[in-house]
């Protein structure tokens, strides 16, 4: 197992087609790659209490949690995950929260991802080619569009 420090933790929501960043501010937060076959993740968030009735509701509906991480420094790219509340605890700061997750996608499917939307969107040659570089720099842009497919997935209306 490797423990790393959470550094951001952002719900994503879709709401009306859209996907909306939800930040959950930290008060202190793990992320433990188990380093397991089936690549699941801990992730242990300290919040504030405010943010309980949200996260029980999640819970309670079954629903998955779709959720952007950064991981050990703030400059670090995001990473898009799924993932489930296992267990929370009362503490006197806030609520601390236990949270099995699995990886939504590596940089090959970003990569993959945002040439299929180039090359839908008729961009070629140079062109295509500084628009990659454009939109891989954008991590806003690239967690809604894995976030976009992920709720696909579940087959999610919303």
């Amino acid at each position: 197992m490797k423990t790393f420090r959470l550094v951001s933790f952002q719900c994503l929501e879709q709401e009306d087609g859209e996907i909306v960043h939800l930040p959950i501010p930290l008060k202190e937060g793990l992320i433990i790659n188990r380093e397991e076959k089936d690549g699941s993740w801990l992730i242990n968030a300290v919040v504030d209490r405010d943010q309980e009735t949200w996260f029980i509701h999640s819970r309670d509906q079954e629903n998955p949690l779709v959720i952007e991480v950064i991981i050990t420094d703030p400059r670090n790219e995001p990473a898009i995950m799924t993932g489930t509340v296992m267990d929370q605890s009362d503490l006197s700061e806030g609520i601390s929260l236990l949270i099995k997750a699995k990886m939504a996608g590596g940089q090959e499917d970003v990569s993959q991802m945002i040439l299929e939307d180039l090359a839908k969107e008729g961009y070629t040659g140079t062109e295509m080619i500084e628009e990659f570089q454009v939109r891989k720099k954008n991590s806003r842009i690239r967690s809604a569009k894995m976030a976009q497919r992920i709720f696909e997935s579940f087959g999610s209306t919303n």
